[in-house]
């Protein structure tokens, strides 16, 4: 409850609306086809019930740190986001951390969000009023089926923009960390 910034990780392969653009977008990613009750949206409500209990804070009252949002599978889901929305843009350039570029891969992020799960988008923004919406990909690729289960191909990791959640939290708490553009 003391913390300084939070980030929130949600998966969009969890929601079945978007499951159902990808299987209809003809995307082969062997995670659509996982059988998991998504509980995301309940999570990021109870989440804002227990900060508000831990911090004494009223129902409607908002925290006052930062939160990164971050929706993970980029890989799996640019197809639907490629729709209406350009390539998100590298965060970094010359050293410097581009705000701008922060701005406009949220707001293509939260449109993405708002369309296939708007109560998600609305239970976020109830939390935290100073938040920020990350495309972000951990492996850079789908995984690959393996006799275990899926895994990514070790060969063609290359993660995607994982880095601007954590430096637009350090640039909002420590902005002298964190030189911008």
């Amino acid at each position: 409850s003391k913390a300084a910034g939070i980030m929130f990780l949600y998966d969009p392969l969890g929601n079945p609306v978007i499951k159902e653009r990808l299987r209809d977008l003809g995307v082969e990613d062997p995670q659509i086809d996982s059988d998991f009750a998504d509980y995301q949206a309940v999570i990021l409500a109870e989440m804002k019930t227990r900060i508000a209990r831990m911090r004494n804070l009223g129902p409607d009252a908002q925290l006052d740190v930062p939160m990164a949002f971050l929706v993970g599978k980029y890989d799996a889901w640019a197809d639907i986001f490629e729709d209406s929305c350009p390539q998100p843009r590298a965060v970094c350039r010359e050293g410097k951390f581009d705000l701008e570029a922060v701005e406009e891969n949220s707001w293509q992020a939260r449109t993405f969000l708002n369309h296939f799960c708007p109560s998600v988008v609305q239970n976020a923004e109830a939390l935290a009023p100073n938040i920020k919406y990350f495309p972000i990909s951990a492996f850079g690729h789908t995984p690959v089926p393996t006799a275990k289960g899926v895994s990514p191909d070790p060969r063609r990791i290359k993660p995607r923009l994982v880095e601007a959640p954590i430096l637009w939290l350090l640039h909002q708490i420590r902005p002298e960390l964190v030189p911008v553009i």
